[in-house]
């Protein structure tokens, strides 16, 4: 599922991609080469899909890293790639690459994505994991 999540964020990146979508791009593409070389563990897989989206939220927010962590973690273990992609965009304020998936990721997903970026936040302050 990694690979999935490298390839819908990455598809749109262009010379106008925000800092922090590019470094969520930089951490996916260094996870995938951890995970190639670890032939594809879904443990070490499912941290990366943690690294990219607590990585977006860190430069893409005010919140602490803690907060953001916790935050990845939930992501991992509640959406899909292409619904971590959009939290991923949205966070780091990729408009061009949250309308690409508004084109291909069925409206309730993206509904799941954006309930889960007000949700998250409140649920790890108040010590959800």
């Amino acid at each position: 599922m990694g690979f999935r999540v490298i390839s819908a964020v990455s598809a749109s990146v262009s010379a106008s991609a925000s800092a922090s979508t590019l470094v969520a791009i930089a951490v996916l593409g260094l996870g995938a080469a951890a995970l190639a070389d670890q032939g594809g563990d879904a443990a070490a897989e499912a941290q990366v899909q943690v690294q990219a989206v607590a990585t977006a939220c860190g430069t893409g927010s005010n919140m602490p890293v803690e907060l953001c962590t916790c935050i990845g973690t939930q992501a991992s273990a509640e959406l899909n790639a292409d619904q971590q992609a959009f939290v991923i965009a949205a966070f780091a304020g990729d408009d061009a690459e949250a309308q690409r998936l508004r084109g291909v990721v069925p409206p309730l997903e993206l509904a799941a994505a954006a309930m889960f970026m007000v949700n998250a936040p409140r649920d790890c302050a108040a010590g959800g994991d």
